[in-house]
């Protein structure tokens, strides 16, 4: 039987998007007449430079965004700022979580010839709280929440789920945590991008045997 490794966060549900909303509402407020555009870069840098520290996570975007007061803004962060950030923050408390078209329905009809594993990264309390709250849980036979995503990992999991390459297929829409590790260990991808995938999960993706692009989630059905 084939095995579908499903990527969870831009793959199933939308996740970068919040945390964009997030940024612009962000420099709107600190850095008056400059855009969110011209300061993503130092953005993504400084939110990478926090994740190294503290792990993935809500709260580390929380600190990355408080550190920026002083790094961008010039100034110590004062307890009004603080509590300024808390409330910018607040969307990733995942009270909803915004599933994409047509993930339902692939699911459930993958689910019947396939079996699907749900293999996201990041703090487990808040990823498994937006599985939870995705309502997606049941199509899967089980979920790996990762710290990273790296070949280690992968054959680790192969390992556990006694799952052969051959028959084993990583699904998502990161070049460098969903598609070029699982590749290097052997087992196929599918490459399904999103628009707005984080510049740090960014990769050439070059052409591979076992590489599959889709255009959207729904077109696994007419692949597997």
């Amino acid at each position: 039987m084939t095995t579908l490794l499903i990527d969870a966060d831009d793959t199933l549900w939308e996740n970068i998007v919040v945390f964009n909303a997030v940024n612009h509402a962000y420099v709107e407020w600190l850095l008056p007449g400059r855009t969110v555009t011209e300061m993503q870069p130092e953005l993504d840098a400084l939110q990478i430079e926090c994740i190294a520290e503290y792990g993935y996570g809500r709260e580390t975007f929380e600190k990355s965004l408080i550190k920026g007061i002083r790094r961008f803004g010039g100034r110590a962060a004062t307890s009004r700022d603080r509590d300024h950030v808390a409330a910018l923050v607040r969307p990733l408390q995942w009270e909803t979580i915004e599933v994409h078209d047509g993930v339902v329905d692939t699911l459930a009809n993958l689910a019947t010839r396939t079996r699907l594993l749900l293999v996201t990264k990041g703090d487990r309390e808040e990823q498994q709280l937006k599985i939870d709250r995705s309502g997606l849980a049941h199509f899967f036979a089980a979920i790996e929440i990762l710290n990273q995503k790296s070949p280690a990992e992968y054959a680790e999991i192969m390992g556990k789920h006694a799952l052969e390459p051959a028959s084993t297929w990583m699904v998502g829409n990161s070049p460098r945590s969903d598609i070029a590790p699982a590749l290097e260990v052997g087992i196929g991808a599918v490459y399904i991008p999103h628009p707005a995938t984080w510049s740090h999960e960014q990769a050439d993706v070059e052409d591979h045997p076992r590489l599959v692009r889709l255009r959207t989630f729904r077109e696994l059905t007419d692949q597997f």
